[in-house]
């Protein structure tokens, strides 16, 4: 931590509001208006409770830590006021102390919702104000007019509406571009062989990141995967350096081998942007707008646009609308263990509706033991050794 810390220097109480940075809002456009950054002063927080609540990949705790650091850095730079707490606690009981230090202290709702639940009491008492997230590309009213209140809903109802309503792939006479609304049948062709393979990027990691990195082994150990600090893309620079490449060397043929497996490459043609999408270190509507100017194959193009306003959004909607599932009725005791079953002393796991209705426990497989089914055994190792898998390998096998 000597270097960030060295780097961050002493914070300053000069601005005229503050603005609490969540972990998953890591981008300047979903700051408040300000005039200049001088007035507005972030805060950000790192706490090891976060950890000590479920087991997280260590390669996604580094990607979430050195990102908050580096954007930390990236906004000083900018000029804003910086006040970095580290803390054991919830954000809940940070937060609710430092509220009196930093009064009228705005944050942006979060999509996480253990960190929703605990601002949404500090909001009723006014400890903190909840302002609307832009980092969105829809709307809770797009949501209920294209599919309803109530379940069940349909991705494809609500991915035809929000083409329409914001005119995206849409032609003049707004029917859609190419004559269909999905190209799904085009994009499930079997790994051939015909197309080179891309050769993934890696990322020099600088002082901050090595940092990151030594504090989870040294502390995190015990939490599943392996770490490789090549992959990581910690900064600005390094977000667009990933994005660059993607458009460049894979969105040509991730239509047709979207839906492919294969033990010769980890991720064939898939962008590998989600992670930083989910952090907004790449904005959605930087990702969907690029998208749509490059010369690619329309299945190529449609496949791309509808993970994100269509999966992705209907997704966060859905979470929403029931509270992430969440159940007051006790699951069945092997759906419901601490920490998912990996070994550590974690905290009470919550309890979500068992909507698939199954009653069996998984196989040890899942936590690494070898099941002699290939295509199971490679897809959880490819998980433990890096962190990703596209979603066949994650849904379907």
């Amino acid at each position: 931590m000597g270097e960030f810390v060295k780097r961050l220097g002493k914070s300053k109480n000069s601005a005229k509001k503050w603005h609490y940075v969540t972990y998953d809002q890591l981008h300047s456009k979903l700051l408040p208006e300000h005039t200049s950054p001088s007035e507005l002063g972030l805060v950000f927080i790192e706490t090891t409770w976060k950890a000590n609540q479920i087991p997280y990949h260590k390669q996604k705790l580094a990607l979430l830590l050195s990102n908050q650091r580096n954007f930390a850095l990236e906004m000083k730079k900018k000029g804003h006021p910086i006040h970095y707490e580290f803390g054991s606690q919830s954000y809940e009981h940070i937060l609710k102390s430092m509220s009196m230090k930093f009064q009228g202290l705005s944050v942006c709702e979060p999509a996480e919702r253990m960190l929703r639940i605990q601002l949404e009491g500090l909001d009723e008492i006014g400890a903190i104000k909840i302002l609307p997230h832009k980092g969105w590309l829809t709307s809770n009213d797009d949501f209920v007019n294209s599919v309803g209140e109530q379940p069940p809903w349909r991705m494809d109802k609500f991915y035809r509406y929000v083409r329409k309503s914001k005119n995206i792939l849409m032609d003049q006479n707004n029917k859609p571009e190419g004559g269909e609304w999905s190209y799904d049948d085009l994009n499930r062709q079997p790994w051939d062989g015909a197309v080179e393979l891309p050769q993934l990027p890696t990322f020099d990691a600088n002082p901050i990141t090595h940092e990151v990195v030594e504090m989870i082994q040294r502390k995190f150990s015990h939490h599943p995967g392996q770490l490789q600090i090549e992959n990581i893309p910690s900064t600005y620079e390094q977000t667009q350096q990933l994005w660059n490449w993607a458009k460049s060397n894979v969105m040509y043929w991730f239509g047709p081998y979207e839906d492919a497996m294969t033990t010769e490459h980890k991720t064939l043609f898939h962008t590998t942007i989600s992670s930083l999408l989910n952090l907004h270190r790449l904005l959605p509507s930087e990702a969907v707008n690029d998208a749509l100017t490059l010369d690619i194959p329309l299945n190529s193009k449609e496949g791309f646009v509808r993970q994100i306003i269509g999966w992705r959004e209907f997704v966060h909607h859905v979470h929403r609308h029931t509270d992430g599932f969440n159940a007051n009725a006790p699951e069945e005791k092997h759906h419901i263990r601490a920490g998912a079953g990996w070994k550590g002393e974690w905290a009470k796991p919550r309890s979500t509706l068992n909507v698939l209705e199954a009653h069996f426990p998984l196989p040890d497989a899942y936590w690494g033991k070898k099941s002699g089914m290939m295509c199971l055994d490679s897809a959880v190792e490819q998980v433990v050794e890096t962190g990703y898998t596209h979603h066949i390998p994650r849904l379907m096998v």
